[in-house]
């Protein structure tokens, strides 16, 4: 690469993020035809660092899920689909960045041509345009972002890609992953605002594989050691807490009108794994957890307590040893991908705990009895039925959903779990304080499609009345 192509790419680097604006996508009749894959997610790196240490890291934990399917794009009629990057750089670009864009014929697999340019930004965009801003909001694409030394190591990461396997010797030696990057999310700005979020990967300490916790039986101890790692001293003092707003923020112990309905929400994250054609996708361990937010957080605080929550070890209570470390992920991983889309139809991983009692009446005990005729019994039912349906549509409300989002019969409920994998909602460890309330698992029916993460009930801030979209055939 030419000297003044290299010096070109490091000051664009140092630009801030651009605004996308991009000619809209529509599906080509019928809507949403096309097929389903899984790719790798260029961490290929990881695996083999972990298989020259001994480990059992897997290809199959670092695949994302990709939707491939014809589409058509909007454009004038005399002229071509656009999309426009454009950047607040406040002086010319450099003629060899100018002339190094204008080389760019080919995109994606290669078989997209393309015509690139580079020219001073009009202030016009795309007819039937959508635009696409950077933010620190959640609900969007996650993406990464150069940083001064990004191209620097892209350089040395391909050097070393090329020495990876010493002919002479057959040694290979993996290549290292790219640290000189950043992260931001990329939003319509016509999208609702949601609670910021972030995904951790959960790491064993020596970083050799996952950390893999049972969801029924360790679920809100993953909770309860994330909680404690954002309320030490420590973590405090970095963020600038004092007690009161640590108490508040992180262990959602709030003086009255101290910090108003805010506090961080640790929410495990169960993989959603796909083990062939005859089990299809399976409820697996916990490897990952979701740090949000509710109530009103600010977003750039949100952002600092994520900046410090890398990295951070997770203590066992019992053992006082660290079991597990984070590592900051994207939410478009193929195993926690779900969790986060957008869709109408959406069912239970974890169990939903009721806000408040379904029985008071005793009906199951009268049921159970033998006393009743039919006919009184299946009454009894009915108004059993009703007040649990009344109690889930309150959990729905007290999550944040208007009302009348769900409608008429468009709730079920049982002990078992719908999913492979999944556990009878008894089977699950809850909070002492939650242990008289009734949990079951869920189906969700929404009016318009709703955007992920779903949690509702009174588990939902130590991650039980967890949900994953369903894929429909409607």
């Amino acid at each position: 690469v030419p000297a003044e192509t290299t010096d070109a790419l490091r000051w664009l680097e140092n630009l801030h993020p651009p605004e996308v604006r991009a000619s809209r996508l529509h599906a080509i009749q019928p809507e949403g035809r096309g097929f389903k894959t899984y790719v790798p997610n260029n961490q290929a790196d990881i695996v083999a660092a972990s298989w020259t240490k001994g480990g059992d890291a897997s290809m199959a934990d670092h695949r994302a899920e990709k939707y491939i399917r014809p589409v058509r794009i909007d454009a004038p009629a005399d002229d071509f689909a656009a999309v426009q990057y454009i950047w607040q750089a406040g002086e010319p670009p450099p003629d060899a960045l100018v002339s190094a864009i204008r080389s760019v014929s080919h995109l994606g697999w290669g078989l997209d041509m393309v015509v690139a340019d580079v020219d001073e930004y009009s202030g016009s965009e795309p007819e039937s345009g959508e635009r696409f801003l950077p933010t620190e909001a959640a609900g969007g694409v996650e993406l990464r972002i150069p940083v001064p030394g990004t191209f620097d190591a892209l350089v040395a990461r391909h050097a070393a890609f090329l020495k990876r396997l010493d002919i002479n010797s057959g040694v290979f030696t993996p290549v290292p992953p790219l640290a000189a990057f950043d992260s931001i999310t990329y939003r319509r700005d016509t999208d609702i605002d949601r609670p910021p979020y972030a995904v951790f990967a959960l790491r064993r300490p020596d970083d050799s594989a996952f950390a893999a916790f049972d969801p029924a039986r360790r679920g809100i101890h993953v909770a309860g050691m994330m909680r404690y790692a954002a309320s030490t001293q420590d973590f405090a003092r970095a963020i600038g807490w004092d007690n009161d707003r640590t108490n508040a923020l992180a262990l959602g112990h709030a003086r009255e009108n101290a910090v108003p309905d805010a506090r961080l929400v640790f929410i495990p994250l169960p993989s959603i794994e796909w083990q062939g054609e005859e089990k299809g996708q399976v409820v697996g361990t916990v490897r990952r957890v979701l740090v949000t937010a509710k109530g009103s957080f600010d977003h750039d605080e949100f952002a600092c307590v994520i900046r410090e929550l890398e990295g951070r070890e997770l203590i066992d209570e019992d053992t006082k040893k660290p079991v597990a470390f984070l590592r900051r992920e994207f939410s478009s991983a193929s195993a926690v991908s779900k969790y986060f889309k957008n869709a109408r139809q959406w069912v239970s991983v974890t169990p939903v705990i009721l806000p408040g009692f379904d029985d008071k009446k005793r009906y199951r005990k009268r049921i159970a009895s033998g006393a009743l005729s039919a006919e009184d019994k299946n009454l009894l039912v009915r108004k059993l039925d009703a007040v649990t349906e009344s109690l889930l549509r309150k959990a729905v409300s007290q999550a944040g959903y208007p009302d009348g989002i769900i409608p008429d019969g468009g709730i079920e409920w049982r002990g078992m779990g719908y999913l492979p994998g999944v556990g009878m909602g008894s089977a699950y460890a809850i909070p002492s304080h939650l242990r008289q309330y009734p949990r079951f698992h869920v189906r969700l029916r929404f009016t318009v499609p709703i955007p992920g993460p779903v949690c509702i009930g009174s588990g939902r801030h130590f991650g039980l009345g967890l949900f994953k979209m369903e894929e429909t055939h409607d």
